[in-house]
């Protein structure tokens, strides 16, 4: 009865990949039959085939920002995932005319701008799709509303919302309206960047334990159906009393989990409160300095050997974290878990990721295996625990060689 929150990491080299280990940003969040993305490089659907990930359980992709290495794989995807020949643009177009607010089969959120990415590149290619989308844009105070009527929309689009921030200057529970939420609880915030950049918090429900063996014996002690189990899930405080005074009691909950998954950033607090207590962290970690001699780092050379400080700061400008910055983020809101990613290709050993490893954990002010540097293919299992335990289970599977 355990549902697990599954991450499968597709991409996570910075906007100077892909290389040959690292596809730029993608990553894929699945619980319970259901799964979305984070960010859609280029390549992303071939990542997907190549990690052996169900597309038929994708239905919301979540974008960070507009930078090419987080987006351009987004229109391909769509391409790929809603193909078919059964709808023609002549049958579509008699459909829209019927309903021309269909339920999209993806939605995608995303910054002001995104909607006509998708809908233009579609155009020029002269791509048709056999299913429908629709483009929710997440609006800054004096951004545009990008148009959604029959004339502008692209065959295939469905009219998406304009998702204004709240007076908390957050974006809350945005899949509720569109009625498809399934328990899932995403809210955002914007971060630092050079261009409009966000990080998304997924927030999972309780979930209840297993039923104990006994309460299955009791009931076939009396010829009932194991399936009478379901109406305490459905009244969890209603307890099923059986003919000889026995009652089955519910089994209890396992907690809920919260993950937040932040986009390119060098200053994530503007999501502070509400990634606070987060089971796990997905952060980026673009830059760092490495002591190696081995090792190249932004802006080293023999004139002006880098520094931890000259690396921060260079980093900063960019828009982009080092490792203590993505340790002092996570001890500000007290995280459990983090998971770093979006690297420089200049890191590419193993060595150099145990060290960014290390200099988080010492930012963070946590030890034993706390941190863990992404890479192309691993997949991470975010286990319910009882109410009563305070920790995160967390399994990491490690990409098959």
């Amino acid at each position: 009865m355990r549902k697990d929150v599954e991450l499968t990491f597709l991409g996570t080299s910075s906007g100077g990949g892909p290389s040959r280990t690292r596809n730029c940003s993608s990553l894929a969040v699945s619980r319970e039959g259901r799964a979305c993305l984070v960010d859609c490089a280029e390549g992303t659907f071939r990542q997907l085939q190549l990690f052996s990930f169900k597309t038929k359980n994708l239905d919301t992709v979540f974008i960070t920002h507009l930078h090419a290495d987080h987006v351009l794989g987004l229109v391909p995807l769509l391409g790929s995932v809603l193909s078919g020949v059964a709808n023609t643009p002549v049958l579509l177009a008699r459909f829209k005319a019927r309903n021309p607010s269909p339920k999209p089969s993806i939605n995608i959120y995303g910054p002001s701008g995104l909607r006509s990415l998708v809908r233009t590149t579609l155009s020029l290619t002269s791509t048709q799709l056999g299913a429908t989308y629709a483009v929710h844009e997440l609006l800054l105070p004096g951004e545009a509303l990008t148009s959604c009527s029959v004339d502008d929309m692209h065959l295939n689009e469905v009219a998406g919302r304009d998702l204004a921030q709240g007076d908390d200057g957050f974006w809350r529970d945005i899949l509720r309206e569109a009625g498809s939420s399934n328990g899932w609880v995403v809210d955002v915030g914007e971060i630092a960047h050079r261009v409009s950049s966000f990080g998304y918090i997924l927030t999972f429900p309780p979930t209840p334990r297993t039923f104990p063996p006994s309460h299955l014996e009791s009931l076939k002690i009396h010829n009932l159906h194991p399936s009478l189990l379901g109406k305490l899930l459905k009244s969890p405080h209603e307890p099923i009393e059986l003919p000889n005074g026995e009652k089955l009691e519910h089994p209890g909950w396992n907690k809920g989990s919260k993950v937040a998954i932040l986009g390119d950033t060098s200053d994530a607090s503007g999501v502070r409160e509400l990634a606070r207590g987060v089971d796990l962290l997905v952060h980026e970690c673009t830059n760092a300095h490495l002591p190696f001699p081995s090792t190249t780092t932004p802006s080293s050379s023999k004139k002006d050997p880098a520094t931890f400080e000259s690396v921060r700061e260079k980093s900063a400008a960019r828009g982009h974290s080092t490792p203590d910055v993505a340790g002092a983020f996570a001890r500000s809101i007290d995280a459990k878990r983090v998971v770093l990613n979006h690297f420089s290709t200049i890191f590419h050993l193993d060595s150099h990721m145990l060290e960014i490893e290390r200099q988080t954990e010492e930012a963070w002010g946590r030890t034993g295996r706390r941190v863990v540097c992404a890479k192309d293919g691993m997949r991470l299992v975010l286990r319910g625990v009882e109410d009563d335990e305070e920790d995160v289970a967390l399994d990491v599977h490690e990409p098959s060689p």
